[in-house]
């Protein structure tokens, strides 16, 4: 695993390349649509929104047209900030006035305690170096929401790649790699970490159907053709429409968990 600084200078990168397109924090147009689709369904209008690991804004923005909400967006990323002020600067400043953006880090942001209706981690738990610092991070978005507010944890984990991976090797294909600047969850001892100050309310697979399309059907055809796969292909456009209809199991990398926080710690 890579340290901090070189994971925070790949998405300074990735800013200054990509500006406030969604490629700028995952270049799947069509996985990113159905993460903002997932977390939305928990969002409501009138709610304080933390989105930690926001990236250049983009999820945000897509939240802001769904709901009317006041958020606030942190990432320990300056370029991605900046990509994200400047997309807010574009706003009318009735809208502009409900959302900002601030540097921070996801174990320490800096942002007051018990203030957020609704605390968001998109992929962002996963360019932690430590198991150690992936459950600071988890205390420190208990720290920030409210008691009986929702943490809404979008993030890949070690046990979906595995059921990803072992479809991919009865057709044939190669395991799926985690990328060098990610640790993915383990799920039992992410669990373990939240449960002194959340109740797992709910798990969202929403994903399954897309990655057996997308990672599979579409990757044996591209193979086949000769081709590297398109995230942009038509198979992947169809199963993104279709995946919120098909709970096929647990073959997405990427899950929601939905987390309660509880009125009081448990000891």
């Amino acid at each position: 695993m890579s340290d901090t600084g070189e994971i925070r200078r790949f998405w300074d990168q990735q800013a200054q390349q990509h500006g406030t397109d969604f490629a700028a924090t995952v270049p799947d147009k069509y996985a990113k649509q159905l993460e903002i689709e997932a977390i939305s369904r928990f969002l409501d209008d009138g709610q304080a929104i933390a989105d930690i690991g926001c990236g250049n804004g983009y999820s945000c923005f897509k939240y802001f047209d769904r709901h009317e909400l006041s958020i606030t967006g942190v990432d320990y990323s300056e370029a991605m900030i900046q990509q994200a002020q400047r997309a807010r600067e574009a706003l009318p400043p009735r809208l502009r006035d409900n959302i900002r953006f601030q540097q921070g880090d996801v174990m320490a942001t800096g942002l007051p305690a018990e203030q957020f209706d609704r605390v968001i981690t998109d992929r962002c738990l996963i360019n932690l170096t430590s198991r150690q610092e992936q459950a600071t991070a988890i205390d420190e978005m208990a720290r920030i929401v409210k008691p009986g507010g929702l943490y809404l944890m979008c993030e890949n984990t070690e046990q979906g790649l595995a059921n990803l991976n072992g479809a991919r090797r009865q057709v044939g294909l190669d395991e799926i790699a985690v990328r060098w600047h990610n640790l993915y969850l383990d799920e039992t001892r992410m669990q373990a970490a939240a449960a002194a100050h959340f109740e797992l309310v709910e798990e969202v697979r929403f994903g399954g159907f897309y990655y057996l399309a997308s990672r599979i059907i579409n990757a044996l055809i591209a193979e086949e053709s000769g081709e590297q796969p398109s995230y942009l292909s038509p198979i992947n456009e169809m199963a993104a429409r279709l995946s919120g209809r098909i709970d096929c199991g647990d073959f997405g990398p990427v899950k929601l968990f939905v987390f309660k926080k509880r009125q009081a710690p448990v000891s």
